[in-house]
């Protein structure tokens, strides 16, 4: 029997459906939806908006679901009653259609032509608890095509994509979970650059761990262990070997060596500390007499990234690893670590009679709650993938090749003309990935893509290429030219600013169409 996969999954898509009374006159479709393939839900006059959308909405995924399940943690029909290292997962066995009244109607698109003559409810729909494997994917991908395809629909900032990563039922082991702390503090300011603006400031419900955590503050792994009363150990202290700092010197126009992206490195905008939310989230309660902060704690500035991922690696039990990466107050971080704090820890949900309770039970997973909103399925399967890459490449490599890649995210979260998210992306694999998340970012990004989607542009100032490498790129299309690598037939390629004079003249001789991007 094929060994299950390390990691499972779990995904929390928010957005605003239409829906109008069935018995009203039609009205016209608002100019942001008219190359939308789905329309508004018609309610009839005698149910509610709210029961009338949620019913319509789980009929179409069971439509989509059907003979396409994936590979779930726990099934719909596995009784779970006598497991209760199964009852957590109760409500995760099947597609959920809750609502979230967090998700909000910006003005400016209410106030947009026709917006207002619809109802707008806000739904949140929820995945069942999956295995990572492309039969799950295809799951997910499958029922959201099915809604995007059928309801007129939106993620506004408001809105949020929530990805839990876990080990099936069980609890993911201490001395990975502080491996994971450990990489997503230091990836953190550099994960950051491929979410929208707003989802990069200072906000309660997706704080950054790296300046706003309670190891941002320098409040060491002894302090919060006596201030939980939680000093025993699960697991050895780990240390990473000495490594010298890398060498850093801008490779802004250098290309990329595995794909061509749209942006430099150095034109993705990070995180800007907010000094008012630094000063709201520290907790000097927390700092125990003869256990002072930790080396380079300041007031104004969270505490270098090698000091953080350090004491993380030498942290011996799970809820200090949970409170470290947390804020106190607002428990709602990027990457989110409640499940694993001294209160919910293998600890069981009681009933009023004192007995554990098989209805309800604390989650066992890492959630990231960073990402933006969004219904498009191959977004959403795009952040998927990558959480549950970070979460495995942290479990599973070597700790000396972890500790090499966080000094190199310690210099790339000063030197972004250095090392960016891509480079992060490209070094995980993840490039089918990346391609996806760029075409959102520019798209955030007021950046200009052809209706087709299909040019790569390739930017490459100083570093020339050989005409040889540059012409093989262009496809089929010109038939002056054979297939280039990684490009299906139909791609255009634009080649910019990496032409010499002599190399235009030799292609304008062969009758090869170009033009440079300014």
């Amino acid at each position: 029997m094929a060994r299950k996969p390390l990691g499972s999954f779990g995904m929390e898509m928010e957005c605003l459906v239409a829906s109008r009374p069935a018995a009203a006159a039609p009205v016209n479709i608002p100019d942001r939806f008219r190359n939308s393939p789905g329309r508004p839900v018609l309610v009839p006059e005698d149910e509610e908006d709210i029961f009338a959308i949620q019913a319509h909405i789980r009929t179409t995924i069971r439509a989509a679901v059907e003979g396409h399940v994936g590979d779930r943690v726990v099934s719909l029909d596995q009784n779970i009653e006598q497991d209760p290292d199964l009852w957590h997962l109760r409500n995760y066995r099947d597609w959920v259609v809750d609502r979230d009244y967090s998700v909000e109607m910006p003005n400016d698109i209410r106030k947009e032509p026709h917006v207002a003559r619809y109802n707008w409810l806000d739904i949140e729909i929820k995945s069942p608890a999956l295995w990572a494997t492309e039969k799950s994917f295809a799951e997910v991908h499958r029922v959201l095509s099915a809604v995007a395809q059928t309801y007129m629909m939106f993620a506004p900032p408001s809105a949020g994509l929530h990805v839990h990563i876990g080990r099936g039922a069980d609890y993911i082991p201490a001395d990975h979970l502080r491996r994971i702390g450990a990489f997503l503090y230091a990836a953190d300011p550099i994960l950051a650059e491929m979410h929208p603006e707003h989802r990069r400031a200072w906000h309660i419900y997706y704080q950054s761990n790296r300046n706003y955590s309670v190891l941002a503050h320098g409040i060491s792994k002894e302090s919060v262990g006596t201030y939980i009363h939680r000093e025993d150990v699960e697991v050895e202290p780990d240390t990473p070997g000495h490594r010298p700092d890398p060498e850093v010197e801008s490779r802004r126009d250098l290309e990329r060596p595995d794909f061509e992206c749209l942006f430099r490195r150095g034109d993705l905008q990070g995180y800007v500390l907010n000094h008012d939310g630094f000063r709201s989230t520290d907790h000097p309660y927390m700092v125990r007499e003869g256990q002072p902060r930790l080396p380079g704690a300041q007031v104004l500035r969270p505490i270098d990234i090698p000091v953080a991922a350090r004491e993380l690696f030498s942290t011996v039990n799970a809820p200090t690893v949970s409170l470290l990466m947390q804020a106190r107050t607002f428990h709602n971080m990027a990457y989110n670590f409640t499940g694993y704090d001294a209160i919910r820890y293998k600890k069981m949900v009681l009933t009023p009679d004192g007995l554990p309770s098989k209805l309800y039970q604390q989650k066992r997973t890492i959630e990231f709650r960073q990402p933006a909103g969004t219904v498009d399925p191959d977004e959403i399967l795009a952040h998927i993938k990558i959480c549950l890459r970070l979460i495995d490449y942290a479990s599973t490599t070597p700790l000396d090749d972890i500790w090499k890649l966080i000094l190199d995210l310690t210099q790339a979260e000063v030197h972004g003309d250095w090392y960016d998210v891509f480079d992060l992306l490209s070094e995980l694999d993840l490039l089918e990935e990346a391609q996806v998340i760029q075409k959102q970012m520019a798209k955030d990004r007021g950046v200009d893509i052809p209706e087709d989607a299909s040019i790569t542009i390739i930017r490459q100032a100083s570093s020339r290429r050989p005409l040889s490498r540059l012409l093989s790129l262009i496809p089929v299309r010109w038939p002056h030219r054979q297939r280039g690598p990684r490009h299906r037939p139909s791609t255009w390629v634009t080649v910019a600013n990496s032409l010499t004079p002599g190399m235009t003249s030799e292609m304008a001789s062969q009758g090869i169409p170009w033009f440079l991007i300014m």
